[in-house]
């Protein structure tokens, strides 16, 4: 078994999806990690519909009229640089935060800030713009929030606890803080904790297939098969594409002696491009 097992790790997937909340109004960005796989140094961003792009655009042209008569209002210099990193010109909206932050420095805009240096994959300077922000406005959980994704990033994942614990002590009704801590408290295989956090968002969210799926995956760490089938159904049934849940049901499967359900969901992942999925099919199903 043991032997099985440490063929198998190589194979399962998790999935980390999260989300930064940028301000009070919740707008949200979403990521996925996959683990064992180098990040990229490209930064890549969603494509933003036409008439959306035409609308922020002429945002923007109405912004710069309005800066040239009045250059020392810092909320335009704000807005402008919300509009550009709406349209991912997240250096032009740096450049526009750093402006109104010479003339009025404010607890958001370092939020602002620090969400477009994350953006750019900037990590170091998005922890310190949170941390300013912190330290004039403490009582602001997006900002512990933000900090938290950012020091994930940076494999603090110490850090990234403290941060949501925190951002929890603020806002207890925060579903994503609880899984993104659960998924912090995986990483330093305190798993225990982690399925307890996941309990806790779905719990509040429990449309996350996502959240079944690392519960799950949590769960697999701790040889408890069975349960991580669970898991990966509901997963599945929340998400019938989810194809790394196909591939970690079917290699659940398999360590519980059931080939054929195991190279059945195998399959499935692979047909759904799952590429690891296809490196076990080769080792368990012929």
């Amino acid at each position: 078994m043991f032997k099985k097992m440490k063929n198998l790790t190589i194979l399962f997937a998790l999935i980390i999806t999260f989300s930064a909340c940028k301000n009070k109004e919740e707008q949200q960005v979403k990521e996925e990690l996959i683990v064992n796989t180098e990040p990229s140094k490209e930064v890549v961003f969603a494509e933003i519909p036409e008439e959306e792009r035409l609308m922020l655009q002429q945002t923007i042209d109405d912004l710069n009229f309005s800066i040239e008569n009045d250059p020392d209002n810092p909320e335009l210099y704000f807005s402008r640089g919300v509009a550009k990193s709406q349209l991912n010109d997240h250096i032009g909206a740096i450049e526009d935060y750093d402006r109104a932050l010479g003339i009025n420095a404010t607890s958001d805009l370092f939020i602002y800030r620090g969400f477009s240096n994350a953006e750019l994959k900037n990590y170091s300077a998005a922890i310190a713009d949170y941390t300013k922000a912190i330290e004039m406005y403490p009582m602001e959980p997006n900002a512990y929030y933000n900090r938290a994704l950012a020091k994930f990033n940076t494999e603090d994942y110490i850090g990234a606890i403290k941060d949501y614990t925190q951002t929890l002590e603020l806002d207890s009704s925060r579903a994503d803080a609880y899984y993104n801590r659960g998924v912090s408290k995986a990483r330093i295989r305190d798993y225990d904790a982690a399925i307890k956090d996941y309990d806790m968002a779905i719990d509040m969210h429990p449309t996350s297939a996502e959240a079944y799926y690392n519960r799950g995956f949590a769960k697999v760490n701790q040889q408890n098969f069975s349960e991580a089938i669970n898991d990966f159904t509901s997963a599945i049934n929340l998400n019938p594409e989810f194809a790394e849940a196909y591939n970690n049901r079917g290699l659940s499967h398999i360590m519980l002696e059931d080939r054929q359900k195991g190279c059945s969901d195998l399959q499935k992942a692979a047909d759904l491009g799952f590429v690891n999925a296809s490196n076990a099919m080769t080792e368990y199903c012929n």
